[in-house]
């Protein structure tokens, strides 16, 4: 069972991780929770594919975590920084930062990294670790992306017109701790054959519709958060371009992905939103018990 006291983030060094350290801090102080931070880099072990020795042991060994260190220190004290109840940790994980920010989910609340890191090539919106890690960890993911700004006091949330009882909660739940108002998002294109059909359909009606499915997708949560302010909001757009738009109004995105055999699966609304967001994305993984 994932323990709700403790609040996860990978670091690199890079800006995208001191910006998600700030970021997790910040979450971990609101849900009065221990934040771990950890830093990873692999071994090859067997694995090595050069013909170079592999075995790295003693001195050289402590070289190469010595950099890692100096990161997880500086992110710790930055961590720490006007937050002197906050409990901090640190890890210094030896194998791919996927695989040990997969297996750190497990038992954490939520795992934080930034939209890019050091490696890669410069011009990709978002790095391959942090889309592994969206993907397959069955724990929130938050990916930290835009610039810094103030708050705007509100939080979003994609959904299609069938209930997804993890995603709201969540948003509910990350509304309620900020105080803020929460915006039920729900991007919609004009079918075709709306307006083919020899006795068109009053696009008002279908408009109204749509709203009042999405209304009874989020009732049962407002019963449970009756503190959060909810509007509904059913732009005539792609859902995509729709949550890039709204992306640039609130301070957090919440969306979802689903389970396809044994894995789960974002889709391409969630890599597009991903990909393109101007603010933090919250990734909620469904209910698999």
């Amino acid at each position: 069972m994932a323990d709700h006291t403790k609040i996860v983030v990978g670091v690199d060094g890079s800006p995208s991780s001191n910006r998600a350290v700030a970021w997790a801090a910040d979450e971990a102080q609101r849900r009065q929770a221990g934040l771990r931070i950890v830093y990873s880099h692999e071994v090859w072990g067997d694995q090595w594919p050069f013909d170079l020795p592999s075995s790295v042991t003693g001195e050289g060994a402590s070289a190469m975590d010595e950099p890692a260190r100096h990161t997880l220190d500086a992110a710790a004290e930055q961590a720490g920084r006007g937050r002197p109840e906050l409990s901090v940790t640190t890890g210094l994980l030896t194998e791919s930062a996927a695989s040990a920010l997969q297996g750190e989910a497990g038992d954490a609340f939520e795992i934080v990294v930034g939209h890019r890191g050091l490696g890669g090539f410069t011009g990709l919106l978002l790095g391959s670790v942090s889309l592994k890690i969206a993907e397959r960890a069955v724990s929130p993911v938050v990916i930290v992306r835009g610039d810094p700004a103030p708050a705007r006091g509100e939080v979003a949330v994609g959904v299609d017109l069938v209930a997804d009882g993890p995603v709201l909660e969540y948003a509910f739940d990350a509304a309620a701790r900020r105080g803020s108002r929460l915006r039920v998002v729900h991007g919609w294109e004009v079918p075709g054959w709306v307006l083919d059909t020899p006795h068109p359909i009053s696009l008002k009606e279908l408009e109204e519709r749509i709203r009042w499915n999405v209304i009874e997708a989020h009732a049962p949560y407002r019963k449970r958060f009756p503190g959060v302010q909810v509007v509904e909001d059913l732009p005539r757009d792609h859902p995509v371009e729709a949550m890039v738009a709204v992306s640039r109004e609130v301070d957090l995105i919440v969306i979802g992905k689903h389970t396809q055999g044994d894995r789960f699966r974002i889709g391409a609304t969630g890599h597009g939103i991903l990909h393109h967001a101007d603010c933090p994305v919250a990734v909620i993984p469904p209910n698999t018990n």
